[in-house]
C-alpha cells in the first residue's frame, strides 16, 4: 500500500526514498516531504524533530473507507468471491496514531492528510504466523480506488478531530460516545 501512495503523490521515482539529514524520507520534492505512514506514528518523532524546523512535511496516514475480504485456502490456492466489511473508516479512527505526535500540532511546517481508499485484502484461513496457527494471516491489502483526501494544515483545522456535541472538557469515555463507541480501554 505504501509504495501504491508513494506514486500518487509523486510519480517520478527519483523523488523516493532520498536521504536528508540523515533520515531517509519517504518522498521528496518541490513540495517538500511527504511521509506515509500505515502505523506506529510514533516511530515518525526523531525525524519529525530534526526535520521539521527545516523542511515541510506532510504526513499521509491512509484508511480503510470501504474493505473488501476475500480468504485463501492455502492447500488448493482456491479464492473465495469477495464479501464487504461492515466497518467503515472516519477521521477519528487516526486519533490515537496522531496522538503519538501531538507535540507537534501546530507547527507550521507540519501537515497531514488522511487518504481513504477502498482495499481488497487477501486472508489466509488456519495460517501459521509467528510460528502459531492464527485463525486468520493477512496476507496483502490492495488499494482499489481512493475515495477522498482530509487535508489538516493549520491548527485550527484539528478541530476535525473533536466531535460535534462535546462540552469544552470531557473525558476519554464522553469522547468515545460521542464517536459511536469506536474504542475500547484497557
Amino acid at each position: 500500500m505504501q509504495k501504491i501512495l508513494k506514486f500518487y503523490f509523486e510519480p517520478d521515482e527519483k523523488c523516493h526514498e532520498i536521504k536528508t539529514n540523515g533520515y531517509i524520507v519517504d518522498v521528496k520534492n518541490g513540495d517538500g516531504i511527504t511521509e506515509i505512514q500505515t502505523r506506529g506514528m510514533s516511530r515518525l518523532i526523531p525525524k519529525l524533530e530534526h526535520l521539521l524546523p527545516e523542511h515541510r512535511i506532510t504526513v499521509v496516514y491512509p484508511l480503510e473507507y470501504n474493505k473488501y475480504i476475500r480468504w485463501i485456502d492455502r492447500e488448493s490456492g482456491e479464492i473465495s468471491e469477495r464479501r464487504k466489511s461492515p466497518k467503515t473508516a472516519t477521521v477519528f479512527d487516526s486519533v490515537w496514531e496522531f496522538y503519538n505526535i501531538r507535540r507537534f500540532i501546530g507547527d507550521k511546517n507540519l501537515s497531514l492528510k488522511l487518504v481513504f481508499l477502498s482495499v481488497e485484502e487477501f486472508r489466509y484461513k488456519n495460517a501459521e504466523a509467528f510460528g502459531r496457527l492464527k485463525k486468520k494471516v493477512r496476507a496483502e491489502r490492495i488499494p482499489m480506488s481512493l475515495e477522498r483526501v482530509v487535508e489538516i494544515n493549520s491548527a485550527e483545522d484539528f478541530r476535525i478531530f473533536v466531535p460535534d456535541g462535546l462540552c469544552e472538557e470531557f473525558t476519554a469515555a464522553d469522547f468515545n460516545r460521542a464517536v459511536g463507541g469506536r474504542f475500547s480501554y484497557g
